[in-house]
């Protein structure tokens, strides 16, 4: 039994991979990703919309990577998504979900690839909600300053009728 831990890391950016491709001799460069083995059994994604996964890729490698990325795009956002993913490899097991965990009977270059998308994906999904969310904030403040602007002029307004009245029944 082994198991794989996957870690997705998304950015606001999109990422050109044309651009990064420099950066990483020797990995395989495609149209949809860029992938690249670490050395100790773990292995780099990076996808151009925005995301990089690390497959079994100890913590201190990550942030070597991250760093990496960053001095290469010094205009990353620092606010980013986290997350993590875990694989159970189980000769003869049947494909499940157990707790969170995927569980496989046999786990290959092909199977990490999609793990890896699909971890990415998720991220990056977020990522983007998070934006969305944040821009759907800042319209409604925007709508409630106008309203209370609206409110405000309409409870001036009310005191002037008030004033008004009050001098023509002096009169």
């Amino acid at each position: 039994m082994r198991t794989h831990q996957f870690a997705a890391v998304a950015f606001e950016e999109n990422l050109s991979l044309r651009d990064l491709a420099p950066l990483y001799p020797g990995a395989k460069v495609g149209v949809r990703e860029i992938r690249f083995p670490t050395g100790n059994g773990g292995e780099v994604f990076i996808y151009p919309f925005g995301a990089m996964v690390f497959h079994d890729v100890d913590a201190a490698r990550r942030e070597t990577e991250l760093r990496r990325l960053r001095e290469a795009r010094p205009g990353l956002t620092t606010q980013v998504v986290r997350e993590s993913f875990t694989v159970r490899e189980e000769p003869g097991a049947k494909v499940d979900i157990v707790d969170g965990t995927l569980v496989v009977d046999e786990f290959g270059p092909g199977r990490s690839a999609v793990v890896a998308l699909i971890v990415a994906q998720s991220a990056a999904l977020e990522q983007r909600l998070r934006g969305s969310q944040e821009a759907l904030e800042l319209v409604l403040d925007v709508a409630r300053d106008r309203r209370m602007w609206l409110l405000e002029f309409a409870i001036v307004m009310l005191i002037v009728l008030e004033l008004l009245l009050a001098l023509l029944r002096r009169l």
